[in-house]
């Protein structure tokens, strides 16, 4: 009969660290989307300030795997670039200016969040992966460790 039930907990024990693996790992997966997702936004407006300045439209194209590339070098072009657009912009065009801004910002805040949410929740994921029973059953079913982005 204890037999019987050391062996039932184990089961049970067993089930919801494999839950509790899948749960966190479809979170970061979403958070990693949500990312991506931004980032193209980003790239999009990047362009439309560019268009707005006047300017030869580059491509910035993170190389492969490199959620936060885009972001990290898109800021500082963008940045300099609407400081440059203030400077020059006309009174017609002030408002698609604000609304350039504006969308620039939001997005950056976006991008922010969603790094601090996924930094956080791969740590989490990452230190369950290296507990007793989820990292035996996460080698079996090969689950790795997610990056933690600086």
């Amino acid at each position: 009969m204890l037999i019987a039930i050391i062996i039932g907990l184990v089961v049970i024990s067993v089930v919801a660290t494999l839950i509790a693996l899948r749960v966190k790992r479809t979170r970061l997966d979403s958070l990693s989307n949500n990312i991506r997702s931004l980032s193209t936004m980003q790239v999009e407006l990047f362009g439309r300030i560019m268009n707005f300045l006047g300017r030869q439209r580059q491509e910035a194209r993170p190389p492969a795997g490199h959620i936060e590339w885009v972001s990290k070098e898109l800021r500082e072009k963008a940045h300099m670039l609407l400081a440059e657009a203030e400077s020059q912009v006309d009174s017609n065009n002030k408002s698609t200016l604000k609304s350039l801004k504006e969308s620039w910002y939001e997005v950056e805040e976006g991008l922010d969040s969603a790094f601090d949410s996924y930094r956080k929740r791969a740590a989490d994921y990452n230190s369950t992966l290296q507990t007793l029973p989820a990292s035996i059953l996460a080698r079996l079913l090969n689950y790795q460790r997610q990056p933690q982005l600086n």
